[in-house]
């Protein structure tokens, strides 16, 4: 596992609810191939479910005390991600002195060629890719032109390696996306590949707080409350306040 010690804090929390969501869950219920978008997946912005989720958010950090409210912010430049921020910026940190910085490491996983297509539309379209990946486990398998969950996990690590030199003292908020989660969880965490199961992954909800602590023995304070099934009796999780 990487250690953290470097920090005085460090938390993730997942971009509030957007276009995308909703598109790929309208195109999934109807059937449809793909996404019927010509947006852009960066440009995404929130949906109104999603500005409510965003501002809920910043409420809940402006309730943290003092010593565990975040003094630095690291983004993914992705609009939904910005736009989540913004809130916590505003809203929930309002006269703060905040350190504010992108990182293009904290994007999104980048699906290839099978982007926009739904899993209906994968099924159709390419089936020697769908059959192609049964054979190969799920953390290895990367679509073409895109990136496997691994690849993922890697560049969360060399993230995560240089964030502990240019941040430390500091207390830190990234704004990201699930992929990057679920790769903290794998990396901080004893869930290994479980950090990606079904099961798991589906815990990162939009505008999700998950607080990491620092030192070891590694606590999770995440707002899952099923995590506490996944993993082994001395590592803990809790709902967070």
């Amino acid at each position: 596992m990487i250690r953290l010690d470097a920090l005085q804090g460090f938390s993730v929390a997942r971009h509030a609810h957007s276009v995308g969501n909703a598109l790929r869950s309208d195109a999934e219920a109807r059937g449809l191939m793909e996404v019927e978008t010509d947006l852009r997946d960066r440009d995404y912005p929130l949906t109104a479910q999603g500005r409510a989720e965003a501002q809920a958010l910043a409420t809940r950090i402006a309730a943290l005390p003092q010593p565990q409210r975040p003094t630095a912010i690291v983004c993914s430049p992705y609009a939904r991600a910005l736009e989540t921020a913004d809130y916590i910026l505003r809203r929930g940190l309002p006269g703060q002195r905040v350190r504010f910085n992108l990182d293009e490491r904290l994007r999104p996983k980048n699906f290839g060629i099978t982007e926009r297509l739904t899993t209906h539309g994968i099924a159709h379209r390419l089936p020697s890719l769908l059959e192609l990946r049964r054979t190969i486990p799920s953390f290895h398998f990367c679509p073409p032109q895109g990136e496997s969950r691994c690849d993922v996990v890697r560049r969360t690590r060399d993230f995560l390696k240089s964030l502990v030199r240019t941040h430390a003292g500091e207390r830190v908020l990234l704004i990201a996306h699930k992929p990057i989660v679920n790769s903290l969880d794998y990396l901080l965490t004893p869930l290994g590949e479980l950090a990606f199961s079904a099961e798991h992954a589906g815990s990162a909800r939009n505008a999700e707080l998950t607080m990491y602590a620092t030192r070891l023995p590694s606590r999770v304070f995440a707002a899952h409350p099923n995590a506490r099934d996944l993993v082994p009796e001395h590592f803990e999780y809790a709902t967070a306040a």
